[in-house]
Protein backbone atom coordinates (compact mmCIF):
# COMPACT_ATOMS: atom_id res chain seq x y z
CA UNK A 1 0.00 0.00 0.00
CA UNK A 2 1.02 3.69 -0.86
CA UNK A 3 1.89 5.38 2.42
CA UNK A 4 1.69 9.13 3.04
CA UNK A 5 5.55 10.65 3.19
CA UNK A 6 4.18 14.15 3.42
CA UNK A 7 5.95 14.87 6.49
CA UNK A 8 3.41 17.49 7.52
CA UNK A 9 0.47 16.31 9.84
CA UNK A 10 -2.98 16.93 9.23
CA UNK A 11 -3.95 19.18 12.26
CA UNK A 12 -7.35 17.47 12.75
CA UNK A 13 -8.75 14.83 10.12
CA UNK A 14 -12.07 13.58 10.48
CA UNK A 15 -13.54 10.60 8.69
CA UNK A 16 -16.56 9.48 7.87
CA UNK A 17 -17.27 5.36 6.82
CA UNK A 18 -13.73 4.64 7.46
CA UNK A 19 -13.81 1.49 9.71
CA UNK A 20 -14.42 -1.02 6.67
CA UNK A 21 -12.93 -0.81 3.44
CA UNK A 22 -10.97 2.16 3.93
CA UNK A 23 -9.67 0.61 7.29
CA UNK A 24 -5.74 0.93 5.73
CA UNK A 25 -5.82 4.61 4.48
CA UNK A 26 -7.28 5.55 8.32
CA UNK A 27 -4.60 3.82 9.88
CA UNK A 28 -2.07 5.60 7.80
CA UNK A 29 -4.29 8.73 8.02
CA UNK A 30 -4.25 8.02 11.87
CA UNK A 31 -0.29 8.19 11.83
CA UNK A 32 -0.35 11.61 9.85
CA UNK A 33 -3.04 13.22 12.07
CA UNK A 34 -2.67 15.48 15.44
CA UNK A 35 -6.23 14.61 15.80
CA UNK A 36 -8.30 11.54 14.58
CA UNK A 37 -12.03 11.72 14.54
CA UNK A 38 -13.75 8.20 13.51
CA UNK A 39 -17.63 8.13 12.92
CA UNK A 40 -19.05 5.22 12.00
CA UNK A 41 -22.28 3.54 12.45
CA UNK A 42 -21.54 0.56 15.32
CA UNK A 43 -19.22 0.28 18.01
CA UNK A 44 -18.19 -2.70 17.47
CA UNK A 45 -16.34 -1.44 14.38
CA UNK A 46 -14.56 1.36 15.79
CA UNK A 47 -13.19 -0.49 18.47
CA UNK A 48 -12.08 -2.99 15.82
CA UNK A 49 -10.22 0.16 14.23
CA UNK A 50 -8.68 1.52 17.55
CA UNK A 51 -7.19 -1.96 18.36
CA UNK A 52 -5.29 -1.53 15.01
CA UNK A 53 -3.57 1.68 16.08
CA UNK A 54 -0.14 1.67 16.96
CA UNK A 55 0.48 1.84 20.52
CA UNK A 56 2.43 5.05 20.58
CA UNK A 57 -0.82 6.65 18.85
CA UNK A 58 -2.84 9.73 20.31
CA UNK A 59 -6.18 8.62 21.05
CA UNK A 60 -9.24 8.87 18.34
CA UNK A 61 -12.18 10.09 19.50
CA UNK A 62 -14.26 7.10 18.42
CA UNK A 63 -18.36 8.64 17.73
CA UNK A 64 -21.11 6.45 16.93
CA UNK A 65 -23.76 7.43 14.99
CA UNK A 66 -25.86 7.15 11.70
CA UNK A 67 -25.15 9.69 9.02
CA UNK A 68 -28.93 8.57 8.04
CA UNK A 69 -30.36 9.48 11.22
CA UNK A 70 -29.81 13.37 9.63
CA UNK A 71 -30.57 14.99 13.14
CA UNK A 72 -28.17 13.18 15.47
CA UNK A 73 -25.88 13.20 12.56
CA UNK A 74 -25.72 16.91 12.29
CA UNK A 75 -25.95 16.82 16.10
CA UNK A 76 -22.72 14.75 16.74
CA UNK A 77 -20.78 17.10 13.88
CA UNK A 78 -21.84 20.32 15.98
CA UNK A 79 -20.15 18.29 18.93
CA UNK A 80 -16.99 17.43 17.47
CA UNK A 81 -16.49 21.07 15.65
CA UNK A 82 -17.34 22.71 19.17
CA UNK A 83 -14.96 20.43 20.88
CA UNK A 84 -11.89 20.48 18.22
CA UNK A 85 -12.66 22.79 15.48
CA UNK A 86 -13.82 22.03 11.83
CA UNK A 87 -11.60 19.47 10.47
CA UNK A 88 -8.35 20.31 8.19
CA UNK A 89 -9.17 17.17 6.23
CA UNK A 90 -12.24 15.34 5.76
CA UNK A 91 -12.46 11.75 3.86
CA UNK A 92 -16.09 10.91 3.89
CA UNK A 93 -17.78 7.57 2.34
CA UNK A 94 -21.66 7.67 2.36
CA UNK A 95 -24.41 5.97 0.40
CA UNK A 96 -25.53 8.79 -1.48
CA UNK A 97 -24.83 12.28 -1.88
CA UNK A 98 -27.47 13.52 0.67
CA UNK A 99 -25.44 13.26 3.86
CA UNK A 100 -22.67 14.13 2.46
CA UNK A 101 -23.70 17.57 1.01
CA UNK A 102 -25.59 18.37 4.56
CA UNK A 103 -21.89 17.52 6.30
CA UNK A 104 -20.15 19.69 3.59
CA UNK A 105 -22.58 22.57 4.10
CA UNK A 106 -21.85 22.11 8.09
CA UNK A 107 -18.38 22.07 8.12
CA UNK A 108 -18.23 25.59 5.47
CA UNK A 109 -20.20 27.32 7.63
CA UNK A 110 -17.96 28.11 9.58
CA UNK A 111 -15.69 29.30 6.93
CA UNK A 112 -12.60 27.75 8.10
CA UNK A 113 -10.49 25.95 5.44
CA UNK A 114 -10.80 22.46 5.15
CA UNK A 115 -9.97 19.79 2.38
CA UNK A 116 -13.19 17.39 1.68
CA UNK A 117 -12.46 14.25 -0.01
CA UNK A 118 -15.81 12.50 -0.70
CA UNK A 119 -15.58 8.45 -1.87
CA UNK A 120 -18.39 7.57 -4.79
CA UNK A 121 -18.79 4.39 -5.58
CA UNK A 122 -18.92 3.72 -9.57
CA UNK A 123 -22.48 4.29 -10.22
CA UNK A 124 -21.30 7.90 -9.97
CA UNK A 125 -19.57 7.87 -12.70
CA UNK A 126 -22.79 7.25 -15.13
CA UNK A 127 -22.14 9.16 -18.56
CA UNK A 128 -25.78 10.08 -18.00
CA UNK A 129 -25.09 11.82 -14.89
CA UNK A 130 -21.41 13.88 -15.57
CA UNK A 131 -19.25 14.60 -12.27
CA UNK A 132 -18.74 18.28 -12.79
CA UNK A 133 -22.47 17.80 -12.18
CA UNK A 134 -21.91 16.20 -9.15
CA UNK A 135 -19.61 18.48 -7.76
CA UNK A 136 -21.47 21.43 -8.33
CA UNK A 137 -23.43 22.05 -4.88
CA UNK A 138 -20.07 21.47 -3.01
CA UNK A 139 -18.26 24.04 -5.00
CA UNK A 140 -20.20 26.83 -3.65
CA UNK A 141 -18.34 27.67 -0.43
CA UNK A 142 -15.22 28.76 -0.67
CA UNK A 143 -13.62 27.63 2.34
CA UNK A 144 -14.27 23.68 0.83
CA UNK A 145 -11.84 22.21 -0.88
CA UNK A 146 -13.91 19.47 -2.70
CA UNK A 147 -12.46 16.33 -3.84
CA UNK A 148 -13.94 13.41 -5.72
CA UNK A 149 -12.45 9.97 -5.44
CA UNK A 150 -14.20 7.76 -7.22
CA UNK A 151 -14.43 3.28 -6.66
CA UNK A 152 -14.16 1.73 -10.39
CA UNK A 153 -13.55 -1.39 -11.12
CA UNK A 154 -10.48 -3.66 -12.78
CA UNK A 155 -9.83 -4.86 -15.82
CA UNK A 156 -7.94 -8.20 -16.01
CA UNK A 157 -7.40 -10.71 -19.13
CA UNK A 158 -10.72 -9.48 -20.49
CA UNK A 159 -13.30 -9.81 -17.20
CA UNK A 160 -14.13 -6.75 -15.05
CA UNK A 161 -14.08 -7.04 -11.24
CA UNK A 162 -14.41 -4.94 -8.18
CA UNK A 163 -11.62 -3.08 -6.42
CA UNK A 164 -10.31 -4.63 -3.26
CA UNK A 165 -9.94 -2.92 -0.13
CA UNK A 166 -6.19 -2.86 -0.33
CA UNK A 167 -6.55 -0.84 -4.09
CA UNK A 168 -9.52 1.78 -2.55
CA UNK A 169 -7.02 2.42 0.46
CA UNK A 170 -4.22 2.71 -1.67
CA UNK A 171 -6.32 4.84 -4.06
CA UNK A 172 -7.69 7.30 -1.59
CA UNK A 173 -3.63 7.68 0.20
CA UNK A 174 -2.98 8.93 -3.49
CA UNK A 175 -5.82 11.21 -4.10
CA UNK A 176 -4.63 12.64 -0.73
CA UNK A 177 -0.90 12.62 -1.19
CA UNK A 178 -1.44 13.96 -4.31
CA UNK A 179 -4.45 16.60 -3.94
CA UNK A 180 -6.33 15.63 -6.37
CA UNK A 181 -9.50 17.11 -7.34
CA UNK A 182 -10.86 14.02 -8.56
CA UNK A 183 -8.86 10.31 -9.06
CA UNK A 184 -10.55 7.65 -10.38
CA UNK A 185 -9.44 4.37 -8.75
CA UNK A 186 -9.21 2.04 -11.40
CA UNK A 187 -11.57 2.81 -14.23
CA UNK A 188 -15.02 3.51 -15.14
CA UNK A 189 -14.22 2.55 -18.94
CA UNK A 190 -16.53 1.61 -20.62
CA UNK A 191 -18.89 2.32 -18.89
CA UNK A 192 -21.04 -1.57 -20.27
CA UNK A 193 -17.78 -3.33 -19.04
CA UNK A 194 -18.51 -2.71 -15.04
CA UNK A 195 -19.12 -6.19 -13.15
Amino acid sequence: MTLLTDPTPYRHTLIVGGTGMLAGAALQMARRSWRLTMIARTARSLQHFANRLDADHRPPTLVRANYNDVARFAAVVDEIVAAHGVPTLVVAWFHGDGAALRLAQQLAAGGTSCDFYHLLGSASANPATPLDTQRRPFDQWPALRYHQIVLGFIIESGRSRWLTNEEISAGTLYALHHQRSRHIIGTVEPWSARP
